[in-house]
């Protein structure tokens, strides 16, 4: 079991300790650490993991003595072999007329538990959960908890990962896996019981999305409470969801595939010691009509690890009921089966409504008292046939529909082994004869019309003179008609006849016919009535009187006869393949007055036949047709003689061993409207089963049509169209897969699983093309349809139109996402244009009036570029001058552009101290005016006599130098003195008077 059981053992010791009535109000579930206990994983068997034995499993396996989980369990084990049970409810009950047990954890309790293993496939494998419903209870006050468990048997140690209830999945650290758990704080459950009956259900369906969804239950006299609704969430449109019981093999864990409802410990493997029982147990599976009790049974479970002992589980049966019991009281005791398909009975009920209950009782009871029980033991049905298993005894059947309106009775005898099927109908009992009249000394016959399924016992009561010759019981089977031979020794008058018919005890029809006694001749009218075309002559009647003599004369008209007159009419008159002819008494004695009037039937003599296209294995028809006004029925082929104009009826389909397989006929009814061959055609049909989640398309036979689950004739042509579903204008579904080819025949039944994967429309707007990681891959985006769950990025690559031309990204919504619907991906971008610059110097200018270097880049388009007119200089005494700006200094960028300066280079020349920037190459000629006494030159950077010309390449700076003419100087001595003494002596005295500030002298 779970480590949850463990929690609520330790409440319920908190609640033996507390008064009753305190109990709830005080303690909750919540106030404990669930993980605070260890939990058992459903006893495994690795060994014994998917092991398949034809002989069948050991059932002693896990347990042979007790300590064990004792009960009632199906195994799948019975007196002929192992077998396999499929359903998807099961239904366990527990009747606690008193209990006391020790647990292992010093407390009162134990656990009641239906366990069972649900199966399901998906994807080519078959899973395996082992679920459960369990209450733990308090024998000590009475006090019960219900919660569910689920755990994985698929394979060993296997974890319950993906599941979504009211519950939550916890884990064993015990034994290392996942399970499943849930409480129910629901009414009923945290309460002291008020019953002694606690009910069990699971049951399993499949959603929307053919995932298995598991509900729970329970009802202890609160009423039925669905406390838990599980859904397998991993799996999509799973096959073969139910439970299963299968004798022949284990399951992946190495577990059984049995159904359980047994008492154990209250949790982790603990075991109970019981000491006083008188305990109950019932196990039912749901055969698509009812709940109906397991066949073959054993007091044992095996896959729990929660055990009891001292325990003593036998046979019983509910002797109102009849219904088989594991009944479990204190004692030692043994493992072993309880009952078999051969110690019990099978009865069939079919039940002449669509739903209702029905109320089964051993006819040892009187049918007043039995209405005492009938809460009890009624069993609610619906489709109109009820299957029980029984003990083998005689019993009285109830039927009532919906509105509880009772529809049928019958009374059945079972023996061992038997499977027995009986009808309901309403009883009754109706005289064909209202009343009798009696010559004296003679006697008659009367007919009683019974309507009833089983033994009716008849009593009649009549006054002195007059006997009556009657069956004391007969058996009827829907409806018979009972003769009663009334002698009359009376003298003439008036009397009563009381008939009392019992369909079973207490339940009966009282019958009152009067009787008139005379004396006088018989008055016979003779008669008879035709259905159909009028015979080619008239029936005869032959009258063989008491005196020996006879006369035969037409049926018609009224004679009279003495009494004891002997009777034989005509039955049949014959005319090839056609006849006339009744099925009513045509030979008997006269004894009173009356009418003799005969019914005949026109009948055609028919071959009833059947021809069967394709395929083996089909079951024979058995068809209706009429004949004397009943419909009876025959089994194909057969000769008949059927009423003219009558009807018939074979059945639509013939059924197949193989699950799929049927054969139809269109003409399976008419009217026998001549003799001769009747034949009835069937095709052979198989089951194509599709699961698509969208509508699929195919060729059938040619023939473009909507594919869906349905039979089809057998060698059909079907060419599975692989058409997308368009859900939306942004959405679709694409086939990627088909189980079976795209191209088949059916020739068998068909599985056809379709498989698809969402796309949604991704819509570009861009004016370049783009590129993207798609799910990680780099590629060109274009607009089209993406898989759900696509990742993409799109990426911020610069588009090269030409070399000197570009598109660059400004915008990119949405940029990075994982694409679950229809989208639309907007790119923006905005021009730019390669400005390439040449130029000696760098280049200023204005890009949309901000001042920045211009080098060779990208400028976007319609920027304004105004070149700056600058002097760059290189140095102080050498610059650059722009001269020119190509194409233009002012521009609008609208294309690419080649920039280029054109500039002057000029070198500072300085001569005697006047600088000023010349430009390279200029000539520059060293002119200088000196007397005739003096000699000029230059002295610089180029040493050379005036009147030297020199040409600018770099800087130049020259001072002229004037020097004596010495040739001249000599020549003119005494003259130079002179003047330059007098020169001199004239400088001083007004350098004199300019020191001294004075005036003149």
């Amino acid at each position: 079991m779970k480590n949850s059981i463990v929690v609520v053992i330790f409440i319920l010791i908190v609640i033996s300790i507390i008064q009753p009535s305190q109990a709830w109000s005080n303690v909750s579930v919540e106030h404990y650490n669930v993980t605070n206990y260890v939990a058992s994983i459903p006893r495994e068997n690795v060994s014994l993991a998917n092991k398949y034995n034809a002989n069948g499993v050991n059932i002693y396996g896990s347990y042979s003595s007790e300590p064990a989980p004792m009960g009632i369990a199906d195994y799948g084990i019975s007196p002929n072999g192992p077998f396999e049970r499929t359903t998807t409810r099961w239904l366990g009950e527990v009747l606690v007329n008193s209990l006391q047990a020790e647990s292992t954890f010093n407390t009162p309790c134990v656990s009641f538990q239906e366990n069972v293993v649900l199966n399901y496939e998906y994807d080519g494998n078959t899973y395996a959960l082992w679920v459960q419903d369990v209450a733990l209870y308090n024998t000590s006050n009475g006090y019960i908890i219900f919660f569910d468990n689920i755990w994985n048997s698929t394979k060993p140690e296997a974890n319950v990962t993906a599941v979504a209830g009211n519950g939550n999945l916890s884990y064993s650290y015990s034994d290392g896996v996942y399970f499943y758990y849930d409480w129910a704080y629901t009414p009923g459950s945290f309460v002291q019981l008020t019953t002694s009956k606690i009910l069990f259900l699971v049951n399993v369906t499949t959603n929307q999305y053919g995932q298995p969804v598991i509900y729970f239950w329970y009802n202890d006299g609160y009423g039925w409470v669905n406390y838990d609704q599980v859904t397998v969430t991993n799996v999509a449109y799973a096959t073969n969801v139910y439970f299963l019981v299968d004798g022949y093999q284990y399951t992946g864990s190495g577990n059984y595939y049995d159904a359980e409802m047994v008492m154990g410990g209250p949790g982790s493997g603990s075991s109970a010691t019981v000491y006083n029982a008188n305990v109950d147990f019932l196990l039912e599976y749901w055969n698509g009509n009812n709940f109906q009790e397991v066949r073959n049974a054993y007091n044992f479970g095996s896959d729990t690890a929660e055990t009891v002992s001292n325990v003593n589980v036998q046979y019983y049966h509910y002797y109102v009921g009849g219904w088989p019991i594991a009944y479990l009281s204190a004692g030692s005791g043994s493992l072993g089966p309880l009952w078999s398909q051969d110690s019990t009975s099978t009865l069939v009920v079919d039940t002449n409504t669509n739903s209702g209950y029905i109320y089964v009782y051993n006819d040892a009871y009187s049918y007043q008292t039995a209405q005492n029980y009938m809460s009890f033991f009624e069993v609610p049905f619906s489709g109109s046939q009820v299957t029980l298993t029984l003990y083998p005894m005689t019993y009285a059947i109830l039927v009532y529909n919906s509105n509880g309106v009772m529809v049928g009775e019958a009374n059945v005898g079972l023996s061992q082994g038997e499977n027995s099927v009986t009808g309901v109908t309403n009883f009754a009992v109706i005289p064909q004869t209202n009343s009798v009249d009696l010559d004296q000394g003679t006697s008659t016959t009367i007919y009683l019309d019974i309507e009833a399924y089983g033994t009716v016992s008849l009593s009649v009561t009549s006054p002195n003179g007059i006997s009556v010759q009657y069956p004391g019981s007969v058996n009827v089977q829907g409806s018979d008609t009972i003769p009663l031979t009334i002698s009359d020794s009376a003298p003439p008058g008036s009397y009563s006849l009381v008939i009392n018919a019992s369909l079973f005890p207490g339940f009966y029809k009282a019958i009152y016919i009067p009787i008139t006694v005379a004396s006088t001749l018989l008055s016979l009218n003779l008669g008879y009535s035709v259905n159909g075309e009028a015979p080619p002559s008239t029936p005869t009647i032959t009258l063989s009187f008491p005196n020996g003599t006879s006369l035969s004369i037409p049926l018609r008209g009224v004679v009279k006869v003495p009494p004891g007159t002997e009777y034989q009419v005509q039955q049949s008159i014959m005319m090839g393949n056609t006849r006339w002819s009744t099925d009513e008494q045509t030979t008997g004695v006269i004894s009173s007055s009356g009418s003799l009037t005969l019914v005949y039937y026109e009948q055609y003599l028919v071959t009833f036949n059947f021809q069967v296209q394709g395929g083996f294995g089909y079951s024979v028809p058995t068809f209706t047709y009429t004949s004397f006004g009943q419909t009876r029925q025959a089994t194909a082929p057969t000769t008949v003689w059927a009423d003219v104009n009558s009807n018939y009826q074979f059945p639509a389909q013939l059924q197949s061993q193989v699950q799929g397989e049927r054969w139809v006929t269109q003409e399976g009814s008419g009217t026998v409207s001549s003799p001769g061959n009747l034949t009835v055609y069937y095709q052979n049909q198989y089951y194509l089963q599709l699961s698509s989640p969208i509508p699929v398309y195919a060729l059938i036979n040619g023939e473009n049509s909507t594919l869906l689950s349905g039979w089809f004739d057998q060698g059909t042509t079907i060419q599975v169209e692989n058409i997308t579903y368009y859900v939306t204008p942004g959405e679709r579904e694409v086939m990627t897969g088909v189980s079976t080819p795209l191209t088949f025949t059916v020739n068998f039944p068909e599985d056809v699983r379709v498989s698809t994967v969402t796309q949604y429309y991704l819509q570009l707007s861009s004016p370049i093309p783009v590129y993207a990681l798609i799910n990680g891959e780099n590629s060109t985006l274009l607009s089209g349809w993406f898989d759900q769950g696509t990742t993409i990025q799109v990426e911020n690559i610069t588009y090269y139109v030409t070399p000197g031309e570009r598109e660059v990204i400004s915008r990119i919504s949405p940029g990075q996402f994982i694409l679950n619907s229809s989208t639309t991906i907007t790119v923006k971008t905005f021009t730019q244009y390669f400005v390439n610059v040449t130029s000696p110097i760098p280049v200023k200018a204005y890009l949309n009036n901000s001042e920045v270097t211009l080098t060779p880049s990208w400028i976007n388009a319609g920027t304004s570029i105004r070149v700056i007119n600058y002097t760059y200089n290189v140095s102080p005494q050498e610059r650059l001058v722009i001269v020119k700006v190509n194409p233009e200094s002012s521009i609008t960028l609208t294309s690419p552009l080649n920039l280029s300066l054109v500039t002057v280079k000029q070198y500072l020349v300085s001569i005697n101290g006047v600088s000023k920037f010349l430009n390279q190459g200029t000539i520059v000629k060293l002119n200088a005016s000196v007397p005739f006494y003096d000699v000029a030159h230059f002295e610089g950077t180029y040493n050379v006599p005036a009147g030297t010309s020199l040409l600018v390449n770099q800087s130049v700076t020259e001072v002229l130098v004037i020097t004596p003419n010495y040739p001249v100087v000599v020549g003119i001595p005494m003259t130079a003195i002179v003047v330059g003494l007098a020169i001199f002596l004239w400088r001083r005295s007004v350098s004199s008077r300019s020191h001294k500030g004075g005036q003149p002298p």
